[in-house]
C-alpha cells in the first residue's frame, strides 16, 4: 500500500512537471506568433507606404508625360500653321501632312517618327533661305497641273512667268493667284527673276493678301450690289455726258458756221446764229430804240438756243450725288437696325456698310466728270455768245452810222467786219 502511494505520488509529480513544460512551450509559441504578427503588420505598413510613393511617382510621371505630349503637339501645331503659309513648303511634298499627323496624335510619337519630323523641320528652315529658280508643280486657274520654273524668294514669295503664286495647304501645291497685283508689282517681279534686282513686292501675310484680293468683288458686282439707285445714277451720268457731247458738237459746228458767215456778210444764211440776227436787223425800217430792243431779243433767243441742254447737265451734277447719298443713308439705316437686333457680326456689318456706300461712290464718281463737262460747256457757250454779241454790236453800230449819214431806209449793207 505504501508502495502504491509512492508510485501514485511519483506519477502525479511527473505529470505535473510534464504539464508545466507544455504550458511554457505554448506561451513561448504565443509570444513568437505575436512577434511575427507585429512584424507582418510593420511590413504591411511599409509596403503600403512604398505603394503610395510608387503610385504618386507614377501619377507624376503620367502628368509629366501628358504635359510633354501636349507641349509637343502644340509646337507641331505652330509649325504646321507657319509651314502652311510658306511657298517653300511645296519643295518637299508631304512634310506638311507629317506635321499635321504629329500635332494630332494623342500619344507620344515613336522615336523614328520624331526623328523624321525634326529632319523635315530642319529642311524647312533651310528652304526659307532659298533664292533660286526651281522646277515645281503649279496648279493653273483652269485646274490643270504643270511643271514650270518657279523662283522662290525665301519665305516671302513664289513667282512664275511674272505671276505671283500662293501655297495651298489643302492641295500641297502652288496655285497661281486668281487676282494678280498691279502691273508695276508684276514688272518688279520680272526684274527680280530675270535681272536679280533686290526690289520685290511681297505679301506680308504669306498669301493672305493675294487671297483677299481674289475675293474682292469686281466693279461690275459692286454696281449690281448698289441696286436700282446705282443703275439710275449711271443712267443719269451717262446721259449727261452724252448730252454734253452732243451740245459741244453742236457748238463747234455753230462756231464754224459763224466763222464762215463772218467772212461772207454780203450773203446771209439762216443756218447760223449770226445770219439770223443780221437778217432780223436788215428787215427793220428804222433804227429806233424799239429796233434795239428787237435786236436784243433776237440775240437773247439765239443765246437760249446755244444754252439748250446746259441746265439739264447742271441738274444732273447736283442730282447724282443726292441720289447716292439718299440710297446710302437708307441702306446704312437698315444695316444698323439689323446689327441692333443682334443678328449681325462685325464682318457682316462691315460688308453691309461697304455695299451701302457704293451708291454714294457712284454718285460722286459720275458727278465729277459731269461737273467738268458742265464747266467746259459753260465756257464754250460764254465764248461763243461773247463773240456773237461783239459781231452784232459792231454791225449794228455801223448800220446806224450809215443810215444817219444818208437818211434813207434802204436795207443795211454790211461790210466786212474783222473784229
Amino acid at each position: 500500500m505504501k508502495h502504491k502511494l509512492i508510485l501514485l505520488t511519483s506519477a502525479v509529480l511527473i505529470a505535473s512537471i510534464s504539464f508545466t513544460g507544455k504550458a511554457e512551450t505554448i506561451d513561448q509559441q504565443i509570444l513568437r506568433l505575436e512577434a511575427e504578427n507585429q512584424s507582418l503588420r510593420d511590413s504591411k505598413l511599409n509596403n503600403d507606404r512604398l505603394l503610395k510613393q510608387l503610385t504618386e511617382q507614377q501619377q507624376a510621371e503620367f502628368k509629366n508625360s501628358d504635359e510633354f505630349i501636349n507641349q509637343l503637339k502644340s509646337e507641331f501645331q505652330l509649325i504646321h500653321k507657319k509651314a502652311s503659309t510658306l511657298p517653300v513648303t511645296q519643295l518637299a511634298p508631304g512634310r506638311l501632312q507629317l506635321f499635321s499627323e504629329i500635332s494630332q496624335i494623342p500619344y507620344l510619337p515613336s522615336p523614328e517618327l520624331l526623328s523624321q519630323a525634326m529632319e523635315q523641320v530642319h529642311s524647312l528652315i533651310k528652304d526659307t533661305a532659298v533664292r533660286d529658280t526651281i522646277p515645281s508643280s503649279v496648279v493653273q486657274p483652269g485646274g490643270s497641273e504643270i511643271i514650270q520654273p518657279v523662283t522662290y524668294a525665301g519665305p516671302f514669295a513664289a513667282i512664275s512667268k511674272g505671276n505671283f503664286l500662293i501655297y495651298q495647304p489643302e492641295l500641297d501645291r502652288l496655285v497661281a493667284a486668281p487676282h494678280q497685283p498691279n502691273i508695276i508689282a508684276r514688272l518688279q517681279a520680272e526684274d527680280f527673276v530675270e535681272r536679280g534686282h533686290l526690289t520685290l513686292p511681297i505679301d506680308p501675310g504669306h498669301g493672305a493678301l493675294l487671297t483677299a484680293l481674289s475675293r474682292r468683288p469686281s466693279l461690275w458686282s459692286k454696281i449690281e450690289s448698289s441696286g436700282l439707285s446705282g443703275w439710275l445714277i449711271l443712267l443719269f451720268g451717262g446721259g449727261g455726258i452724252i448730252l454734253t457731247g452732243v451740245r459741244l458738237s453742236y457748238l463747234q459746228k455753230e462756231r464754224l458756221r459763224i466763222r464762215v458767215q463772218k467772212s461772207n456778210l454780203n450773203k446771209l444764211s439762216e443756218n447760223n446764229s449770226l445770219g439770223r440776227i443780221l437778217n432780223s436787223l436788215n428787215r427793220v425800217e428804222s433804227l429806233s430804240p424799239v429796233t434795239s430792243i428787237q435786236v436784243k431779243l433776237t440775240i437773247h433767243s439765239e443765246k437760249v438756243n446755244l444754252k439748250r441742254g446746259h441746265s439739264t447737265v447742271q441738274l444732273l451734277v447736283i442730282l447724282n450725288p443726292l441720289i447716292g447719298a439718299l440710297a446710302t443713308a437708307t441702306g446704312m439705316i437698315k444695316t444698323l437696325q439689323t446689327v441692333s437686333l443682334g443678328s449681325g457680326e462685325e464682318q457682316m456689318m462691315a460688308a453691309g456698310a461697304a455695299q451701302e456706300l457704293m451708291p454714294l461712290m457712284l454718285g460722286l464718281a459720275t458727278a465729277l466728270p459731269l461737273l467738268l463737262c458742265y464747266f467746259h460747256l459753260t465756257s464754250r457757250i460764254a465764248r461763243l455768245s461773247n463773240k456773237l454779241e461783239k459781231i452784232v454790236s459792231v454791225t449794228f453800230s455801223t448800220s446806224r452810222e450809215r443810215r444817219s449819214s444818208y437818211h434813207y431806209k434802204d436795207p443795211v449793207i454790211i461790210g466786212s467786219i474783222n473784229s
